[in-house]
């Protein structure tokens, strides 16, 4: 397991970048400032540093800089809040491999990781000399399928310093020219070609004599994998993540190529981020209903649950302290995600300043109103706590509601119905930091809900419905 050590003062940031990496399947040590990142770049010998830049006691400049004297290959990443302040150039000046921004865009960050990780992995071995190309090198010849000249650059550095001979094709069309052409040891075919979708493809290629029987290897960006999982069973042989792993892409082209069949014991790391992934796009239970019937028809559940919140003056607050603003409603947002996961609701997406979030059997909620109105009430809380002086509105309905999975390259659940539409009319009535319930959501907490009716509202079609105001939920 590889070890990343992350030097940061905040909180905040320390969980969320730490919890992340967890996951990914890093190792990761903490220190507070930049002496204690310092000594434990010497004590506890990581294979990378993720370097914040404001740091108390000891800057990150400096802290770079001493660690590089007794470690210069120790890759470091500075992070800093200040986009435009020429902290870049600082970094790079002490020494940095590489930066990022803060907020961080986890997905990009990851993508600097592999590529300095993957670096030190492959500086003793560079490949062949500058006079020998592609077409000269040993091994299987391959044909990489994808449209995108940046990964064709990666994967022709990663397949020469493993030895393969490999064909490029921009598209499909010129695909097939190629392999009627040329005999193929391995396919490796991105699946999300410009205008074409991956499965006619897939069954496309298996009709062709010349492909029948070569084993396809699907190229695929983090926020494509849940589709191209679903490719597995549709004629792909393998899974190659992006960014370009060459120990993983090692592995996978292996896979397919020797005769002997893979263990089926440990998962490989790909499977286990589209695991991952998979569990940020749905549900458990519509995971295990994917597994068994490897689809997801629409359908209509009977009982959905629906909360909707916002912080309606978000937009002006990130205007006027960006930093500050930013990492308040990031501690809200990492406070909703870790009460959700405990209730069974699953959050639905996020647009600007509003967060919508559904519970229902497919979410595998017991009681769904109930789990949704506990999470409320414990929000409302922590909004209080967190955001004292913000306005959080929440509103909270029930009824029954459409469910289906929706895009191509970035599928999601959607939710479709009244319980949406009227949570939506509920948050807005609010005025201060408090969750409105629609009479079905306090019918259905009877004996368990504690508030009051706050008034009525033109909620749906037909006269004013009653409005009730809940401050806590029993267990």
């Amino acid at each position: 397991m590889q070890k990343i050590l992350l030097v940061e003062d905040n909180e905040m940031n320390r969980d969320l970048i730490a919890r992340r990496l967890t996951r990914r399947g890093f190792e990761v040590v903490i220190a507070r400032d930049g002496a204690e990142g310092v000594e434990k770049a010497a004590s506890e010998s990581p294979d990378l540093v993720l370097m914040d830049i404001g740091l108390p006691i000891l800057d990150g400049y400096e802290a770079t800089r001493l660690i590089k004297e007794t470690r210069p290959n120790l890759p470091i990443i500075g992070l800093s809040a200040h986009a435009m302040s020429g902290d870049a150039d600082r970094a790079r000046e002490a020494g940095a491999d590489d930066y990022d921004t803060k907020p961080v865009d986890f997905p990009r960050l990851l993508g600097k990781i592999q590529t300095l990780l993957e670096r030190g992995a492959l500086e003793p071995a560079e490949g062949p000399a500058d006079s020998e190309t592609a077409d000269d090198a040993a091994g299987p010849r391959l044909l990489v399928v994808d449209d995108s000249p940046m990964h064709r650059e990666m994967l022709s550095g990663r397949l020469t310093s493993l030895g393969y001979s490999f064909d490029m094709a921009s598209d499909v069309s010129e695909a097939i020219r190629q392999i009627r052409r040329e005999s193929y040891a391995a396919l490796l075919l991105d699946v999300t070609l410009p205008d074409v979708d991956g499965k006619p493809v897939l069954r496309y290629l298996r009709e062709q004599a010349e492909a029948r029987d070569v084993p396809i290897l699907l190229l695929s960006t983090i926020d494509a994998i849940p589709q191209a999982v679903e490719f597995l069973g549709d004629g792909a042989d393998e899974l190659v993540p992006q960014p370009f792993r060459t120990q993983e892409l090692k592995i996978r082209l292996q896979s397919v190529l020797d005769s002997e069949p893979r263990p089926a014991a440990a998962p490989s790391e790909d499977r286990r981020r589209a695991e991952h992934l998979l569990k940020v796009m749905l549900p458990d239970p519509l995971i295990e209903e994917l597994r068994k019937s490897s689809c997801l028809p629409p359908r209509r559940e009977d009982e959905v649950a629906v909360m909707s919140w916002d912080v309606p003056d978000l937009d002006e607050r990130l205007m006027q302290d960006t930093e500050g603003a930013a990492q308040a409603y990031q501690r809200l947002l990492v406070a909703f995600e870790i009460v959700s996961e405990e209730h069974r609701v699953h959050t639905l997406r996020t647009a600007g300043d509003g967060v919508l979030a559904v519970a229902g059997r497919f979410s595998g909620a017991d009681d769904p109103v109930g789990s949704v109105v506990k999470l409320a009430a414990e929000l409302r809380n922590r909004a209080s706590e967190l955001t004292p002086d913000w306005l959080v509105r929440i509103g909270v309905h029930t009824g029954p509601a459409t469910l289906a999975v929706v895009g191509h390259r970035s599928c999601q659940l959607g939710v479709w119905g009244q319980p949406v539409k009227v949570s939506r009319r509920l948050r807005n009535l609010c005025r201060t930091t408090t969750v409105l319930a629609s009479s079905e959501v306090w019918d259905r907490c009877a004996g368990k809900a504690q508030g009051v009716q706050a008034g009525t509202a033109e909620l749906k079609e037909g006269p004013p419905s009653p409005v009730f105001r809940i401050d806590s939920m029993k267990s």
